[in-house]
């Protein structure tokens, strides 16, 4: 015992000093620089071979680098291995003799970090600025069943710059501001309805795509009154079935069976390879090709004068050629017929039709 008539152990260092020599216990190596200075503590080793744990301070410039060693079990001429060291400056390095940050564990284990709760209740981390106010708290919540991401007090992102990977179902409370895909990918979306909109636009989200069992549809409900617009092509390679107006603002070609419950308007020309069904009126700017039936009116626009005039046909028209010249059954008025502009006026003319010859038949004389 020094300093205490009762030591508890083999040797007690007791002291009572304030000051400069306030240390209990002072080990000094006079080596000069560079010189280390240590603490070995044995278990059942006599000290032919090397301590069990060492405590190591070497000197660093009027400072120390302070070494925790052990050696493995198994042998005792086992070498020591620096297990933590700190700094001078307060870094703690775990597994590494250079930390370069407060913190530094490097190790060859998988899990470098064990966090464990002892009730079974809140587990975080949190994350502080200098003023002492959390930005962010991350981990379990109160019965460990949600893990949390949240930035408080000024903090407003997290931000993710890589792959985000989910397996299980993504749902969020508030607003998506951007959803993009990969440049060589796809997205796959699995819904019963598909809503475009924003209520700064439109006051209240349009229901653009439904799936409806066997059909997609497209502005459901009406909830845009502006209809559904496509401004490049529109490619329909089986039948095609719109139940109100059609309108096309350039050149439409249907490949397939068409059918337009309502009416169809093209600005320029019509090209239909199959067959086109019109419930009512037809307003085609241009030129027709092709095979339509329809159950009311054609109303054909002149290229030039843009003056416009209704045919009366009859269950089905083959038309061909130009806007002035269309060929079929006119409500039993021949087997020909022909527009055609007569002292300013438009007239509807019938012909009868024989091998080689066109004979004039008759002409509706008053404007449409």
């Amino acid at each position: 015992g020094v300093g205490t008539q009762d030591p508890k152990s083999e040797l007690e260092v007791r002291g009572n000093a304030k000051g400069k020599l306030a240390g209990t216990l002072s080990v000094t190596n006079i080596a000069g620089s560079g010189a280390s200075t240590s603490i070995d503590f044995r278990t059942y080793d006599t000290g032919t071979s090397a301590p069990n744990v060492r405590l190591k301070a070497t000197d660093l410039n009027w400072s120390s680098r302070l070494e925790f060693q052990t050696k493995n079990p198994g042998n005792k001429n086992n070498p020591l291995t620096t297990r933590m060291t700190i700094l001078p400056g307060g870094h703690i390095g775990v597994g590494t003799t250079s930390p370069g940050t407060p913190l530094h564990i490097a190790s060859a284990q998988d899990s470098l970090l064990r966090l464990q709760t002892l009730d079974n209740k809140w587990l975080f981390t949190e994350w502080y600025d200098k003023d002492n106010k959390r930005r962010t708290w991350m981990g379990l919540d109160s019965n460990l069943g949600k893990f949390w991401i949240a930035p408080e007090n000024g903090t407003k992102e997290v931000v993710i710059n890589s792959l985000l990977r989910v397996k299980a179902n993504l749902e969020y409370e508030g607003q998506l501001g951007k959803l993009d895909t990969l440049q060589q990918g796809g997205a796959t979306i699995r819904a019963h309805d598909l809503s475009f909109g924003h209520t700064a636009r439109r006051g209240s989200p349009g229901r653009a795509m439904v799936d409806n069992k066997t059909e997609l549809v497209m502005n459901y409900g009406s909830d845009w009154s502006g209809g559904t617009r496509i401004d490049g092509k529109l490619k329909v390679t089986n039948n095609l079935t719109v139940s109100r107006d059609l309108t096309v603002e350039r050149n439409q070609t249907v490949k397939g069976s068409s059918t337009v419950n309502n009416n169809l308007t093209v600005a320029k020309d019509l090209t239909v390879n199959d067959d086109a069904t019109i419930k009512d009126y037809l307003t085609v700017g241009t030129e027709i090709r092709g095979k339509i039936w329809r159950t009311n009116f054609y109303t054909v626009t002149a290229n030039k004068s843009k003056q416009e005039f209704r045919v009366k046909m009859g269950p089905s028209a083959t038309t061909v050629a130009f806007l002035t010249h269309i060929q079929g059954n006119f409500a039993g008025t021949g087997e020909w017929a022909t527009i055609k502009s007569i002292g300013g006026y438009w007239y509807l003319c019938a012909y009868t039709w024989k091998p080689n010859l066109i004979a004039k038949a008759m002409c509706i004389g008053k404007p449409f």
